[in-house]
């Protein structure tokens, strides 16, 4: 396609998820973002179906890297999990947030061209929405051919 991306860091993120097999990380996050030096990276919530913050996109030049994330629920008792996963609160709750995320399942990086933060999250909630458009109108659909089938075959 020919889109310009971070190639470096692209090869050095996925060298590193490659690098570990197993489909479901449990690792934690922080670990991960330190051994990439990336703890500086911007990141967006596009959490859709979940607790926010357990969805993130971390965004870089060209390209962009998805993460599943969640809390462990031994750190529920004194913190709500969105608070924590979106690393809400005071610099201490912060660090403690930081400690307790866990990666959920393999990372992914995706090139998409995008060198705009802004950008590549539109561009993310417009196929959202327009899915979730879709999925509603096919679920209507559905429910209006099961309801005609019902009264069809309650005929007598």
């Amino acid at each position: 396609m020919g889109w310009e991306y971070d190639r470096a860091t692209y090869a050095r993120i996925s060298k590193a998820i490659e690098a570990d097999p197993t489909p479901s990380w449990d690792k934690r996050l922080y670990d991960f973002l330190r051994e990439l030096n990336l703890e500086d990276t911007p990141w967006d919530d596009a959490n859709l179906q979940n607790e926010a913050g357990s969805f993130r996109i971390y965004h870089f030049r060209g390209f962009m890297l998805s993460v599943n994330l969640y809390v462990p629920s031994e750190h529920w008792r004194d913190v709500a999990p969105q608070k924590i996963l979106l690393e809400q609160g005071s610099l201490e709750e912060k660090r403690q947030a930081r400690d307790w995320l866990r990666i959920e399942r393999r990372p992914y990086a995706s090139i998409d061209g995008i060198n705009s933060r802004e950008e590549r999250m539109r561009k993310y909630w417009a196929e959202a929405n327009e899915s979730l458009r879709r999925i509603n109108e096919e679920m209507k659909s559905r429910q209006k051919n099961g309801l005609n089938f019902q009264s069809d075959s309650q005929r007598p």
